[in-house]
């Protein structure tokens, strides 16, 4: 059995009237648990009320309120913070003749999670709560039990002096301590009147159902997140919003939109989602996620070489189809001078060392899926000065030059890269002299293309 304890003190700060003021220190507060559903507390969410009687005007009151549920974990429904007049509320609303008072200084709401303690504050001379002869509403707030905890249980809710602030108190020009469900009170600072006891019982309401649900089987990618927003209707609870869960994967609980990663191993996952209403009742719909492998084809291998200098770094971003593709790369022939890697995203990075000159790389790419398929390409980077006359970027002047070079000047073939590793004749222009010149020097014994480059 564990104790779970939520203590909430309701604080307006005091300011002493004149001594003209007159009252007779009659007060009581009284607690209300989800009226008029018979006063008892349910698991799920609840509404708390406090109601309190006054024969005279309260410019100052302090009402600690201890809440206790053995074997139900508890907490209020709203996150904790400053509550100014004006300002959102939080977990404490105003009710009736209630709402507007302690302006213009203000509500003030703080809370020490270390205790599980709140305090709410305030002062005022101009705006008093009123009197009430009979009990009135004043305010509520709202008390969430955990779905799941033991039945059978009860929520306690006692007065308390939280010190050094929480005293048990109203002020009408004179500081008293009120009655507690119409129990006294020995002192402002010794609040012994027993606690209310409400039974916890299961809201009776019909489970929610859902209205927008997958295929009972359902076939998804490995390549992308597996993806679908369900839908759903509570039956009569109708008095707080539906929170969504599942078994795998990630649900938002309050739109439903769930995500689920693919199965590495390309098998199948079965999933449960689960809708859940105030009352603590659920509906379930189970389904079967098939994962299928897809392809990894990598949509921009370079056809052209890359060129960068020894004092210079290469980069290039590769990209697969498939958008949980993993990179690797390796060398074709041994590794080379400098250092080279793949990111996760596909961003190739080589560093040459300063010493390397004239040297043409290739490297092999490879995408692939945690399920098998790959895909790879090859490509080529040259380190080192332009070399005009090898427009291929292969680092040698031989017949394949003439094939590119022909094919980029008549077919519309890929351009050298730089342009000038064309230009084979020196003229800084490249044209058929180009090819020319490099048929003179492979066949007829001619000059070294560019043996002086400009």
């Amino acid at each position: 059995m564990r104790l779970n304890t939520f203590a909430l003190v309701l604080g307006l700060g005091l300011v002493l009237l004149s001594a003209a003021a007159s009252a007779d220190g009659n007060g009581d507060v009284t607690i209300k648990v989800n009226p008029p559903a018979g006063g008892n507390a349910w698991f799920g969410m609840n509404q708390i009320e406090i109601w309190i009687r006054n024969d005279a005007p309260l410019y100052g009151m302090s009402i600690g309120l201890k809440l206790d549920c053995p074997g139900i974990p508890l907490s209020l429904s709203s996150t904790y913070g400053n509550v100014p007049r004006g300002g959102p509320i939080k977990y404490v609303q105003e009710w009736g003749d209630a709402y507007g008072v302690f302006d213009p200084e203000g509500l003030q709401v703080t809370v020490n999670a270390l205790s599980n303690t709140v305090l709410i504050q305030g002062t005022t001379s101009t705006d008093p709560l009123p009197v009430h002869t009979v009990y009135s509403k004043c305010y509520d707030l709202r008390l969430y039990l955990q779905c799941g905890g033991e039945l059978g249980g009860q929520l306690s809710i006692d007065n308390v002096y939280l010190e050094p602030d929480g005293v048990w108190m109203f002020d009408d020009g004179t500081q008293y301590a009120p009655t507690f469900q119409g129990q006294p009170n020995t002192s402002m600072t010794i609040p012994d009147a027993p606690a209310a006891i409400f039974p916890v019982t299961i809201l009776p309401c019909m489970p929610p159902y859902f209205t927008t649900t997958p295929n009972p089987v359902e076939t998804a990618s490995h390549c992308s997140d597996f993806k679908f927003t369900f839908g759903a209707q509570d039956s009569k609870c109708g008095k707080g919003a539906l929170e969504f869960s599942s078994s795998v994967g990630n649900m938002n609980p309050t739109t439903g939109e769930f995500t689920l990663l693919p199965d590495p191993t390309c098998g199948t996952t079965v999933v449960t989602a689960i809708v859940t209403n105030i009352a603590c009742l659920t509906d379930e719909f189970a389904f079967t996620i098939d994962w299928v492998d897809a392809p990894v084809t990598l949509t921009n291998c370079p056809a052209a070489t890359g060129y960068i200098d020894p004092d210079n770094v290469y980069e290039y971003p590769f990209s697969s189809a498939c958008d949980n593709a993993t990179f690797e790369v390796a060398p074709v022939e041994g590794p080379p001078e400098g250092s080279f890697d793949v990111d996760p995203t596909g961003k190739f990075v080589f560093t040459p060392t300063l010493a390397d000159n004239e040297h043409l790389y290739a490297f092999d790419l490879f995408a692939n899926s945690s399920c098998g398929a790959r895909d790879t390409c090859r490509f080529t980077v040259a380190v080192g000065a332009t070399q005009c006359g090898d427009p291929n970027g292969d680092m040698v002047a031989d017949i394949s030059d003439v094939v590119f070079l022909i094919s980029y000047i008549f077919q519309g073939g890929l351009q050298p890269n730089p342009l000038l590793r064309g230009d084979a004749n020196c003229d800084t222009t490249v044209d058929i002299s180009d090819v020319v010149c490099l048929l003179s020097y492979i066949f007829s014994g001619g000059f070294l293309p560019c043996t002086v480059c400009p």
